[in-house]
């Protein structure tokens, strides 16, 4: 089962995806500054 984050737990480091393409571990960014996370939704 997963479990549901709410406002205020941290993220699970999973790996993302930069503006370029690139794809990088979520922990890496936030382990010397505060990371806020965007989704955009595609349509089309």
């Amino acid at each position: 089962m997963t479990r549901k984050l709410k406002a205020g737990d941290a993220a699970p480091s999973i790996q993302v995806m930069d503006a370029d393409g690139n794809t990088i571990a979520l922990s890496s960014l936030w382990s010397n500054k505060p990371v806020v996370l965007t989704f955009l939704r595609h349509f089309g």
